[in-house]
């Protein structure tokens, strides 16, 4: 019977008496083929939704962009053991070319420096570029880094990295500039690079041939004798009041001091299990120890402020993923930072740090002109109420007339509306839809108000 419902007949094949094959057809199959059937119209007709949350991740769409990247010693250049710098090359004039890829879904903590609601590079990842870049040739002093461009990130953008080093002057000197391209081809991380995009500068270093310093004695005391505690409790949401949206990655400062120069003195931390190989010092443990300077002017200051120039940087030691900081700000309005380990051996000495002030609406078009949308995007768009007409406007409703405009005409439907105007009627200035009444069942609703304004439309 293949007229009701399909059914599964199973038969015996047999070629002789010992080679048996069995035989399955299905006859919903055999129904592609031109086998008609009917198919059971018994039951409600509706089905209840499951109760378990749908699942939206999709497995197929997407690239695969946590996968390993190809060796670059296979592509005639050098690893770097750098996180977000993949490879190295010395090109023939003696510079240093390090590229990379920047991605918040290789590397998500970058997720959690977010600025007025824009993720931007923390200026502490910028200056780990540098120092490891300057390792890589020898240098442990960087004289300068000047940051000029933020650079934004979004989900949909893989900005290529790429830092060059200059050939070394007559002095020993480089030159050392952190740029990003924009390639519309590369942004999925799946593009060729042969785009039409622009590169961007971010920053500028100059690397000095500064023979290695003795690091200094290690700090014995902690807190030093005369610290005062400071509540810190109020530092982290009093941030998030100022623009600066941080994630738990960046909110590492857990205690401070202050002693009677008006030197602070702070504990800062990473999070557990939180990845350090290949970093000079962890960006976010350094941007972190930033953090003390708004506990060295105001906790309760009102201004948002974020790096603008390093100098006179020298390493001691790397890897760490816990500090303790001395941060002090000098006349002129810049800070000497000073990081050690938790067990007071120096890690990084910073002479001078100056910030400068931040612009919300500065990096929100910088993201926007940076980023392309990769399909559409939803904006909210302030609607300023415009003033009413000095001339009364001419409405007509079609659909039921309403209470609100009870003087309007109401007619059932545009074919009326344009037979109206034909005879005499004034030409309205605006058309209200008023639509009908329905079921209290939504998806009959739906169907029924959505069916009714398209048609209307058309």
């Amino acid at each position: 019977d293949t007229h009701d419902t399909p059914h599964t007949v199973t038969g015996t094949l047999r070629r002789d008496t010992t080679d048996t094959h069995t035989l399955t057809l299905n006859l919903a199959t055999a129904h592609t083929h031109g086998l008609p059937t009917t198919w059971p119209t018994t039951g409600t007709g509706q089905t209840d939704l499951p109760t378990y949350p749908f699942q939206h991740q999709p497995y197929w769409l997407d690239a695969d962009t946590t996968s390993a990247p190809t060796d670059a010693a296979a592509l005639g250049q050098q690893p770097t053991g750098h996180p977000l710098l993949g490879a190295a090359i010395e090109l023939p004039d003696h510079s240093t070319l390090f590229t990379g890829r920047l991605s918040l879904t290789t590397h998500p903590w970058l997720a959690d420096h977010a600025v007025h609601g824009t993720v931007i590079l923390p200026g502490t990842a910028h200056l780990d570029l540098a120092l490891h870049a300057a390792r890589h040739l020898g240098h442990h002093h960087l004289d300068t880094l000047t940051l000029e461009t933020p650079l934004t990130l979004t989900d949909h953008h893989t900005p290529t990295l790429q830092l060059t080093i200059s050939p070394p002057q007559n002095d020993g000197t480089h030159t050392l500039t952190i740029h990003t391209h924009t390639d519309t081809d590369t942004d999925t991380g799946t593009g060729t690079g042969t785009g039409t995009g622009t590169w961007t500068r971010h920053a500028t270093a100059t690397l000095t041939p500064t023979p290695p310093t003795t690091p200094p004695e290690p700090i014995t005391t902690w807190p030093p004798t005369h610290a005062q505690p400071i509540d810190t409790t109020t530092l982290y949401p009093h941030l998030a009041t100022l623009g600066y949206d941080y994630g738990p990655t960046f909110q590492g400062l857990t205690q401070a001091w202050r002693t009677p120069d008006n030197t602070i003195h702070a504990d800062i931390t990473l999070p557990t299990n939180t990845p350090t190989t290949g970093h000079t010092l962890h960006p976010a443990l350094l941007d972190t120890a930033l953090h003390t300077l708004i506990v060295a002017t105001d906790i309760d200051s009102q201004e948002m402020r974020l790096p603008y120039e390093f100098s006179g940087v020298r390493v001691y030691g790397t890897g760490a993923d816990a500090a303790r900081v001395q941060a002090s700000l000098g006349a002129d309005g810049t800070a000497r930072i000073t990081l050690t380990d938790t067990s007071g051996t120096a890690l990084v000495d910073i002479e001078a740090l100056a910030t400068r002030q931040a612009d919300a609406a500065q990096l929100a078009a910088l993201a926007r002109s940076t980023h392309r949308t990769p399909l559409l995007a939803c904006e909210w768009v302030e609607v300023v109420q415009e003033a009413e007409p000095s001339t009364p406007l001419q409405r007509a409703v079609i659909g039921a007339g309403l209470e609100s405009y009870p003087d309007t005409p109401s007619y059932t439907d545009l074919d009326a509306l344009v037979t109206a105007v034909a005879d005499g009627a004034a030409v309205p200035d605006q058309v209200i839809l008023h639509l009908p009444p329905t079921t209290d069942h939504p998806l009959e609703a739906t169907h029924t108000l959505t069916a009714h304004t398209l048609t209307t439309l058309q």
